[in-house]
């Protein structure tokens, strides 16, 4: 039978909530950041194959709308 001191007993309990959080918390992290990665190459591959041309866009206005879709989501506070 293991006895553990009141001392390992609380540094156990302490360490059980954040390994809880760790667990759900990280491969959320990890899929939306695969996503995010995803989404950046793609709008560089549709730049390339055309996407400027057939939407009548410049440098300019295009520069403009990839940084405001790239970070207006990272910026916007969360609601319902």
């Amino acid at each position: 039978m293991i006895v553990l001191s009141r001392q390992e007993l609380v540094q156990l309990t302490d360490c059980v909530p954040t390994e809880k959080v760790d667990i759900r918390l990280i491969p959320m992290l990890a899929l939306l950041y695969l996503a995010a990665h995803i989404d950046r190459a793609n709008i560089g591959n549709a730049k390339i194959e055309g996407m400027i041309e057939d939407l009548g866009m410049t440098g300019v206005q295009y520069n403009t709308v990839l940084s405001i879709c790239e970070h207006y989501p990272s910026t916007r506070a969360p609601g319902p």
